[in-house]
């Protein structure tokens, strides 16, 4: 399947087309969150959100880049934003403190 069957699936809603979709780009998704937060466990979560929006919004996706040109940038944003939302917690030891 190519990448135009393949995002044509996706915007149908094949459950098949998305699997490939994970397989096929999960290491790079992974490795792009990996190099902002320097966690695999933090970036193997990260990149669960990343396919997620990514199943949430593939009608959004105008096909004028390719798709993994298009999961780095959403890839990016999360993991921006999941270190922007971690920074704004307080540090664990406060939270036991409180209890």
């Amino acid at each position: 399947m190519n990448e135009t069957e393949i995002i044509q699936k996706l915007q149908q809603g094949n459950e098949q087309a998305f699997k490939q979709v994970v397989e096929k780009y999960q290491q790079l998704v992974v490795n792009t969150c990996f190099g902002l937060v320097h966690n695999t466990e933090d970036a193997e979560d990260i990149a669960q959100e990343v396919f997620i929006e990514v199943f949430r919004s593939i009608h959004n996706f105008r096909a004028d880049a390719k798709i993994s040109t298009w999961l780095y940038r959403i890839a990016i944003n999360t993991a921006k934003n999941w270190i922007v939302a971690r920074n704004r917690r307080p540090p664990s030891s406060d939270i036991d403190a409180v209890d």
